[in-house]
């Protein structure tokens, strides 16, 4: 295998963490930063009132970026307290 392949490094670290091992997930995630990997990040798009706003995974460069994630958070805690359980733990950077 190509070690500077990011999709190989993806695919492992998804199946370390369909096996619930988070530990290897980290370990693989590393690698790939330390091996610099070619990964793009996850990004999205949404407009809102005619603005079109581009957000990166893991970026708070966005002018309301504390506000988004407070109401994360809210919504994080809304969801858990009307009883639902993630399937695989995730980290809102």
């Amino acid at each position: 295998m190509d070690p500077t392949h990011d999709g190989h490094y993806v695919q492992l670290a998804g199946i370390f963490a369909k096996a619930r091992k988070w530990e290897d997930v980290v370990r693989v995630r590393r690698l790939m930063v330390e091996r610099v990997s070619n990964k793009v990040a996850g990004w999205s798009l949404i407009e809102v009132e005619g603005r079109v706003h581009h957000f990166v995974a893991g970026d708070r460069d966005h002018d309301h970026s504390s506000d988004i994630y407070k109401m994360l958070e809210i919504i994080r805690l809304r969801i858990t307290e009307a009883g639902y359980s993630p399937k695989y733990l995730t980290c809102v950077a």
